[in-house]
Protein backbone atom coordinates (compact mmCIF):
# COMPACT_ATOMS: atom_id res chain seq x y z
CA UNK A 1 0.00 0.00 0.00
CA UNK A 2 2.10 3.49 -1.36
CA UNK A 3 1.18 6.49 0.63
CA UNK A 4 0.48 9.85 -1.42
CA UNK A 5 3.06 12.34 0.12
CA UNK A 6 2.24 16.21 -0.76
CA UNK A 7 4.77 18.92 -0.45
CA UNK A 8 3.30 22.30 0.60
CA UNK A 9 3.73 25.54 2.29
CA UNK A 10 1.02 27.67 3.24
CA UNK A 11 2.14 31.41 3.92
CA UNK A 12 -0.10 34.20 4.58
CA UNK A 13 3.32 36.82 2.55
CA UNK A 14 4.60 36.41 -1.14
CA UNK A 15 7.51 38.86 -1.61
CA UNK A 16 8.98 39.78 -4.83
CA UNK A 17 12.57 39.81 -5.32
CA UNK A 18 13.48 43.23 -4.62
CA UNK A 19 11.50 43.17 -1.43
CA UNK A 20 13.88 40.49 -0.46
CA UNK A 21 16.55 42.38 -1.05
CA UNK A 22 15.68 45.58 0.09
CA UNK A 23 14.37 44.13 3.43
CA UNK A 24 17.76 42.15 3.88
CA UNK A 25 19.49 45.52 3.38
CA UNK A 26 17.00 47.37 6.18
CA UNK A 27 16.86 44.28 8.51
CA UNK A 28 21.17 44.20 8.59
CA UNK A 29 21.47 48.06 8.76
CA UNK A 30 24.29 47.42 6.73
CA UNK A 31 24.01 51.42 5.21
CA UNK A 32 24.77 53.24 8.37
CA UNK A 33 27.39 55.82 8.51
CA UNK A 34 27.05 56.16 4.75
CA UNK A 35 26.54 59.72 3.45
CA UNK A 36 24.00 60.65 1.08
CA UNK A 37 26.36 61.05 -2.31
CA UNK A 38 27.38 57.09 -1.27
CA UNK A 39 23.99 55.90 -0.98
CA UNK A 40 23.11 57.88 -4.13
CA UNK A 41 25.74 55.93 -5.80
CA UNK A 42 24.62 52.11 -4.51
CA UNK A 43 20.92 53.05 -4.93
CA UNK A 44 20.67 56.06 -6.98
CA UNK A 45 18.58 58.88 -7.11
CA UNK A 46 15.39 58.23 -4.12
CA UNK A 47 11.98 58.21 -5.20
CA UNK A 48 11.36 61.24 -3.20
CA UNK A 49 13.12 63.05 -0.26
CA UNK A 50 10.96 64.38 2.68
CA UNK A 51 12.33 65.75 6.12
CA UNK A 52 10.78 65.01 9.80
CA UNK A 53 11.73 65.90 13.09
CA UNK A 54 15.00 64.13 13.02
CA UNK A 55 16.22 65.03 10.25
CA UNK A 56 16.36 64.08 6.43
CA UNK A 57 14.44 61.17 4.76
CA UNK A 58 15.45 59.50 1.48
CA UNK A 59 12.93 56.89 0.19
CA UNK A 60 13.45 54.40 -2.50
CA UNK A 61 11.02 51.64 -3.71
CA UNK A 62 11.12 48.30 -2.12
CA UNK A 63 9.33 45.90 -4.30
CA UNK A 64 6.03 44.13 -3.14
CA UNK A 65 4.39 41.88 -0.80
CA UNK A 66 1.26 40.09 -1.62
CA UNK A 67 -0.85 38.60 1.10
CA UNK A 68 -3.34 35.68 1.07
CA UNK A 69 -2.99 31.73 0.93
CA UNK A 70 -0.30 30.24 -1.53
CA UNK A 71 0.57 26.80 -2.18
CA UNK A 72 3.91 27.08 -3.74
CA UNK A 73 3.67 30.21 -6.18
CA UNK A 74 0.01 29.68 -6.67
CA UNK A 75 -2.49 31.83 -4.83
CA UNK A 76 -5.33 29.90 -3.41
CA UNK A 77 -6.76 33.41 -1.55
CA UNK A 78 -5.16 36.20 -3.31
CA UNK A 79 -6.21 38.91 -0.15
CA UNK A 80 -3.85 42.50 -1.00
CA UNK A 81 -0.74 43.69 -2.83
CA UNK A 82 1.39 45.65 -0.64
CA UNK A 83 4.18 48.54 -2.55
CA UNK A 84 6.87 49.20 0.00
CA UNK A 85 9.44 51.43 0.99
CA UNK A 86 12.89 51.41 1.76
CA UNK A 87 13.72 54.57 4.05
CA UNK A 88 16.66 56.00 4.83
CA UNK A 89 16.75 57.96 7.59
CA UNK A 90 19.62 60.91 8.32
CA UNK A 91 21.24 62.13 11.30
CA UNK A 92 22.06 66.06 11.74
CA UNK A 93 25.60 65.12 10.04
CA UNK A 94 23.80 63.59 6.89
CA UNK A 95 25.08 60.19 8.17
CA UNK A 96 22.37 57.43 7.37
CA UNK A 97 21.15 56.64 10.92
CA UNK A 98 18.66 53.58 10.33
CA UNK A 99 16.60 52.05 7.74
CA UNK A 100 13.17 50.67 7.70
CA UNK A 101 10.51 48.94 5.60
CA UNK A 102 7.62 50.70 5.31
CA UNK A 103 4.00 49.34 3.72
CA UNK A 104 1.35 51.55 1.43
CA UNK A 105 -1.96 50.58 1.02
Amino acid sequence: MGFLRLNYSLKNERPNELYKEMKEISDKQILIGLSKEEIEEILGEPGYKFDDKSGSVYVYNAGKLDTGIFVGNTAIIFDYSYVCDLRISFDENNKIDHTSIHTNS
